[in-house]
């Protein structure tokens, strides 16, 4: 997409046919976004953890993160939690990927990230369905368990 233009009028937003608007909006985001990306020859991509210095993820600077923020985990969790769902199959690629380069290793974390995933859709629906509203405390619990 690069070398064809990415910028506002750029080949790499040339369709065979005319965009309905939802998808108009769509490429504007795309476009804002992009806009200031630079790329590096001869740089291979890499995951990056911006919420440390390091630029690699620890529960620690997650956790920093998170209390250091706006977002309250205990009054709307619910809410917070499916806030970004659209996201997660871009989360379950990134958290996979950080053990080795074994494929046993990306195995074994896409199958903690499906089970982690799991316990807290389960928590979602008896707090939406059912009106059990479990402490964050005791979903963590469930979670590591």
């Amino acid at each position: 997409m690069f070398a064809a233009g990415w910028g506002v009028g750029g080949e790499a937003w040339k369709w065979r046919r005319r965009l309905f608007a939802w998808e108009e909006e769509l490429v504007t985001g795309c476009i804002a976004r992009l806009y200031n990306v630079s790329l590096q020859a001869g740089v291979s991509d890499s995951w990056v953890w911006q919420f440390h210095n390091s630029g690699c993820y620890s529960v620690k600077s997650a956790y920093s993160h998170l209390t250091a923020t706006e977002v309250r985990l205990n009054g709307n969790f619910d809410k917070f939690l499916w806030l970004r769902a659209g996201e997660l199959n871009a989360h379950s690629i990134q958290f996979s990927g950080l053990g080795s380069n074994q494929k046993a290793s990306f195995i074994g974390l896409t199958v903690i990230w499906v089970a982690t995933l799991y316990v807290i859709w389960r928590d979602r629906n008896n707090r939406l369905f059912k009106s059990v509203l479990d402490p964050i405390e005791k979903l963590a619990e469930k979670v590591k368990l």
